[in-house]
C-alpha cells in the first residue's frame, strides 16, 4: 500500500498538529500475528520511536516502535492489548444550524486492541453506556494523558456495537 501516514513528534503542544508531521508512506503491514505497518520514512527525519502516528485523515492509528535508517515500524491501536484512554463524542445541529462535535459525559474508559482491526472497550457497564445515551456512530477519541495534548479529542475509532459482555 502507499496510503500516507503522518508521524507526530511527542512533544506537540499546539493545535495544528499537521504542521508539525513528517509525511512517510505505508510499505507494508506486518505478515505475522501482530497489527503493525512498515513505513519507508527513516531515523534519518527525525522519526523516534514512540511518536504518535495519524492517517493521513488525522485520526490516530498507533505509535512508532521501531526506527531505523531502513524504515520504520508502527504498532496500531488495534494490536492485541495495545491500550489507551478515550472518551466518546458526536456531531449535533447548533442552534445556528451548523454541525459541532459536543463531548459525551461518560466516565473516561479504557480501549484496548483485540489484535482483529478493532479497539474494545470494556471499562464501561451497559448502564453507563445507556445513561450516557451512547450510541453506535458515536466517535471515539483521544483522551489520555500519556499523548500529546495536541492530539486529546483526535479520533481513535467509531462505536460499531453496545452489548454486554460474555464474562458478566
Amino acid at each position: 500500500s502507499t496510503t500516507p501516514a503522518l508521524v507526530v513528534p511527542a512533544v506537540a503542544t499546539i493545535a495544528n498538529v499537521r504542521q508539525l508531521c513528517v509525511m512517510a508512506k505505508v510499505i507494508g503491514a506486518d505478515a505475522g500475528s501482530r497489527q503493525s505497518i512498515s513505513l519507508s520514512t527513516t531515523s534519518l527525519s527525525g522519526l523516534q520511536k514512540g511518536q504518535p502516528v495519524l492517517s493521513f485523515g488525522q485520526n490516530i492509528v498507533g505509535r512508532v516502535d521501531r526506527v531505523s535508517i531502513g524504515g520504520a515500524q508502527v504498532r496500531l491501536i488495534t494490536d492485541r492489548d495495545f491500550a489507551l484512554t478515550c472518551s466518546f463524542g458526536r456531531f449535533m445541529r447548533a442552534p445556528n444550524d451548523t454541525l459541532e462535535f459536543a463531548t459525551i459525559a461518560t466516565p473516561t474508559a479504557l480501549a484496548r486492541g483485540t489484535g482483529k482491526a478493532a479497539l474494545i472497550v470494556e471499562s464501561m457497564s451497559v448502564k453507563e453506556t445507556q445513561d450516557a445515551d451512547l450510541k453506535v456512530g458515536d466517535w471515539v477519541v483521544l483522551n489520555d494523558p500519556e499523548w500529546p495534548t495536541a492530539l486529546q479529542g483526535y479520533k481513535i475509532g467509531r462505536v460499531s456495537a453496545i452489548e454486554p459482555q460474555a464474562r458478566s
